[in-house]
């Protein structure tokens, strides 16, 4: 019995391994070589994922904030 939960625990993690190999994989690199001040601040919070977020966001708040413009002018009469 253990032994085939043992096999099957086996299985799931070797498949995982397997997909997270397909992954591409980038090299982080000494954060302090080309801007020391931006690069000690990004080495410890990822400014492009924080911009993506908040260009997200934005676009979602933006969107939304047309689409009431558009429901109030339909609206009157």
């Amino acid at each position: 019995m253990v032994d085939g939960i043992e096999f099957i625990t086996d299985a799931i993690i070797g498949a995982i391994a397997a997909v997270l190999s397909l992954l591409p994989q980038h090299e982080l690199g000494n954060p302090l070589d080309n801007n020391r001040v931006l690069g000690a601040v990004n080495y410890f919070l990822p400014l492009g994922i924080v911009t993506a977020g908040f260009s997200g966001i934005m676009t979602a708040w933006i969107a939304y904030r047309v689409y009431q413009w558009l429901v109030a002018t339909a609206n009157v009469e």
